[in-house]
């Protein structure tokens, strides 16, 4: 079994290698929260930055998310992405439309990272709605 400092050095020299852009779905609470911070620790001032989309819910928490972040990384550029129920289709839509329009706007040449912890799992139909869940993660690769 790898040794938890040789996969923390390794996250490291990952992180600190090139300026990644790292998608967080589910962002604004728990995991996913706690997730941004510990890669914004990570990468710290004198890494080569990043970029980071942070998608979820509550904009409220996303913004106090991204001010306690940038003090921990000057070089981040920040993101929200304001979705909805996920496991709609429509909200995935909505988002992932979202995610495109910034990823294009800021040249860059794709998204490095995509962390899902967003606090559902769907694995049938919804109770009492039409719509089928679709998993976000295939529908933004696609």
């Amino acid at each position: 079994m790898v040794k938890l400092n040789t996969i923390a050095s390794a996250n490291t020299a990952f992180i600190k290698q090139q300026r990644l852009t790292a998608v967080f779905v589910g962002a604004t609470n728990g995991i996913g929260e706690f997730t941004v911070r510990e890669l914004c620790k990570t990468n710290g001032n004198s890494g080569p930055g990043l970029r980071i989309i942070l998608v979820g819910r509550n904009e409220n928490a996303a913004r106090t998310i991204i001010d306690e972040c940038k003090s921990l990384c000057t070089t981040a550029e920040f993101h929200f992405v304001q979705a909805g129920d996920i496991s709609l289709l429509q909200s995935v839509d909505k988002a992932c439309d979202e995610i495109k329009k910034i990823v294009e706007a800021t040249k860059t040449k794709g998204i490095d990272m995509l962390i899902m912890t967003q606090g559902k799992v769907e694995f049938g139909g919804r109770i009492g709605q039409s719509s089928t869940p679709i998993p976000f993660f295939s529908y933004l690769l696609n």
